[in-house]
């Protein structure tokens, strides 16, 4: 998909802002072709067609606060899908760290057993010598 902004040809524009009566369709306030904006309600990156189904008359101010809260989302989105990245790597590292503990308290143990059978060993050479 290129990344060229698509956007939607002066005769769309304006039947839209005809359609829309010269009024930004956000807030009411009064645009005319120049100060009008053509918003894509379904943005180009997500399938959305140019489209007069998909063409909204807005103000600038509008515009920039409807991209404001589409970037807003995207970032939480963003949020959320590395947080659920993060739990899955500190979930995989505690396990790991469970079973080199595991690992460790079984390694000790035996070593208890040889230190042990070691001692009567020696006890045991040292009772044979006397």
């Amino acid at each position: 998909m290129s990344l060229r902004k698509k956007s939607f040809s002066k005769k769309m524009k304006k039947r839209a802002l005809n359609r829309a009566k010269h009024m930004c369709e956000v807030c009411g306030k009064q645009v005319v072709m120049t100060t009008g904006e053509a918003h894509h309600i379904v943005p180009i990156s997500q399938g959305g067609q140019n489209s007069a189904s998909n063409l909204k008359i807005v103000c600038r101010p509008c515009h920039i606060k409807i991209h404001q809260e589409l970037d807003r989302i995207e970032a939480l989105k963003i949020r959320k899908k590395n947080k659920r990245n993060y739990q899955a790597d500190s979930d995989i590292i505690i396990k790991n760290l469970k079973d080199t503990f595991i690992g460790l308290a079984k390694f000790l143990e035996e070593l208890d057993k040889i230190s042990k059978l070691t001692k009567d060993a020696v006890n045991e050479l040292s009772n044979n010598l006397k």
